[in-house]
């Protein structure tokens, strides 16, 4: 599958925006702090909160990474 330049460049950036929003919650939850966009994370209790998060890093990562990387088997 063949990205254009602009949709890799905007599945980079809402893959950092994930990365980054995840570590910023996961960090706050940490110090038992919210802020104030993300207290809907919470709403379902610690545990799923705590997926949630994490989904959002791993997520992020990954679109990072395929928006970014070659698959198209030529060099």
């Amino acid at each position: 599958m063949e990205f254009s330049n602009r949709s890799r460049t905007i599945m980079t950036v809402i893959g950092f925006f994930l990365f980054f929003s995840g570590m910023y919650a996961l960090s706050l939850s940490l110090v038992g702090v919210q802020a104030s966009y993300l207290v809907w994370i919470d709403k379902w209790g610690g545990l799923i909160g705590l997926l949630i998060r994490l989904g959002m890093i791993i997520f992020g990562v990954l679109l990072a990474v395929i928006a970014k990387g070659n698959f198209s088997g030529e060099d």
